[in-house]
């Protein structure tokens, strides 16, 4: 399907709002909208958790709150990811969107080759070359690494030199996608800050950066919105693109009903509807 792509570059103080946002562009998807690539940068530390992660097994939550830290449980997988020193982004399309035939809903691990290969090639133009992690060339200590995304390695990853550089988790309802993921930015300034809230905050080993080198987020995101585009964009993109005031009105109803709320971090919070996440 030829598509015009709509480029977000928007991120927000509120982690619960960050991922309301991607809520609310997957729901607009459903209703007719555009397919999203969204980028951004946090402008102070967070966690995201996956939809299924146990906090009490990965998160300490004295140590959270100790430091500040808000914590919000995301929509998509995974485990959990600190967020400060990182580029974050979302794909938010049909699978017709990718080339597929519409309605057509291939296996998982198709899908995030079909997104990660993209990624590899910008991470790759902006300076960094990755390849999709293995057990042979990633470290991983699958006995204690159980809360941070970071410190164990998928074959749906990004990784160089044995370091992960790209996690990334998924959504999918019907042929509706939402890919979140992100790219430490190894910002040298942050890097012994953020290895020791990980530390602090996850339990379990977190892998430290030894070897790979520090990206600039704004070259990033123009290798991506280069690299995305050129392979899925068929028009030209949309681009400095704005929340509109519906959708940033729906953002807040989420933060207040979802994701502000304390019973949805910690899992315990039925979805109010259902029919928005099947």
């Amino acid at each position: 399907m030829s598509a015009t792509w709509r480029v977000l570059e928007y991120g927000s103080d509120s982690a619960a709002e960050n991922m309301a946002v991607d809520e609310v562009l997957l729901n607009g998807l459903r209703a007719g909208d555009s397919p999203v690539l969204r980028l951004y940068t946090w402008n102070s530390p967070a966690v995201t958790l996956g939809r299924f992660q146990s906090i009490a097994r990965t998160i300490s939550l004295d140590a959270a709150a100790r430091s500040g830290l808000p914590l919000v449980r995301r929509i998509t997988g995974g485990r959990g990811i600190l967020h400060g020193d990182d580029l974050t982004l979302s794909v938010v399309c049909k699978t017709s969107h990718l080339g597929l035939q519409p309605g057509v809903i291939p296996p998982i691990k198709q899908l995030y080759s079909m997104i990660t290969d993209v990624l590899s090639a910008a991470i790759a133009a902006a300076g960094v070359v990755a390849a999709p992690g293995t057990s042979l060339n990633c470290r991983r200590d699958a006995a204690s690494a159980t809360g941070d995304c970071f410190a164990m390695v998928a074959s749906s990853d990004l990784v160089a030199s044995g370091i992960k550089v790209l996690g990334g988790a998924m959504h999918l309802s019907e042929d509706s996608i939402l890919f979140q993921a992100s790219v430490p930015l190894w910002t040298k300034s942050l890097q012994l800050d953020q290895q020791q809230l990980a530390s602090d905050v996850f339990l379990g080993s977190h892998v430290a950066p030894d070897s790979v080198k520090q990206l600039n987020a704004s070259e990033l995101t123009e290798a991506i919105v280069g690299c995305w585009t050129g392979t899925y964009g068929g028009n030209e993109p949309e681009r400095n693109c704005h929340l509109s005031n519906d959708e940033l009105s729906r953002v807040i109803q989420l933060v207040e009903t979802r994701y502000g709320r304390e019973e949805w971090t910690k899992g315990s919070l039925r979805l109010l509807n259902t029919t928005e996440l099947n």
